[in-house]
């Protein structure tokens, strides 16, 4: 290519791919940023891909969405498809993620942004639109590095299967109230959980058993979301 390359891609095969299911698409877009995340990236996506939930985990990854997004994913912002708006006319709405749907003929396009962390009816300036974009790209630089550096110190590790998805183990930590900072991917079947302090670290350590993330927990994690 003359403007760019090939960084990854995903064979899709079928309903048996492993893959395939509930939370198929944001199980392929993980897959195919394997690598690329964490370094302030936008993504673009087609309305297959893009969803609420996978703004927000690429969000909190330091990685941005922009993307159409389908009606009948919108969840909480229905609100923007009740506008009725005139040629010309854009309505957006941004909720407290940093999260924005923007209603433009008819089209909804959800665009990742740090800019306001509350909700909001109207488009807000960013602050830094008055910097220089080396500026930005430094202090965004220099703000992930010492992210990175606090989470290393924070870290447990814990064997995985490898049916495991990330929105999974998310969901799954959830559950049992374990605050993390950071999920990176995981290799040889090591699950790697970084933490923002010491306590919640010592309070995961203590609730997440060795096997925790093991063939019979992940098995009876499926079972109890089909229930």
């Amino acid at each position: 290519a003359t403007n760019g390359y090939i960084w990854n891609y995903v064979i899709y095969t079928g309903e048996q791919d492993l893959t395939a299911g509930i939370g198929h698409a944001q199980t392929i877009v993980m897959k195919l940023l394997d690598g690329l995340d964490g370094c302030y990236r936008t993504v673009v996506a087609d309305n297959f891909f893009t969803s609420i939930s996978l703004a927000k985990y690429l969000l909190e990854d330091d990685t941005y969405l922009i993307g159409t997004l389908r009606s009948n994913r919108v969840e909480s912002g229905s609100k923007v498809l009740e506008e009725n708006l005139s040629r010309g006319e854009v309505y957006g709405l941004q909720n407290k993620d940093g999260i924005k749907l923007i209603s433009h003929f008819n089209q909804l396009i959800p665009t990742p942004s740090t800019t306001s962390n509350s909700t909001s009816d109207e488009t807000k300036p960013s602050q830094s639109s008055s910097r220089s974009r080396e500026a930005i790209q430094c202090r965004n630089q220099q703000r992930h590095e010492k992210r990175k550096l606090k989470r290393r110190q924070h870290v447990i590790r814990r064997k995985l299967h490898h049916q495991w998805t990330i929105p999974q183990i998310k969901q799954y930590l959830d559950s049992l109230h374990v605050r993390h900072a950071y999920i990176p991917h995981f290799y040889n079947n090591i699950l790697r959980l970084q933490f923002n302090n010491q306590q919640d670290q010592d309070f995961a350590d203590s609730k997440l058993s060795i096997d925790i993330f093991d063939e019979n927990h992940y098995k009876s994690f499926i079972n109890d979301q089909a229930s």
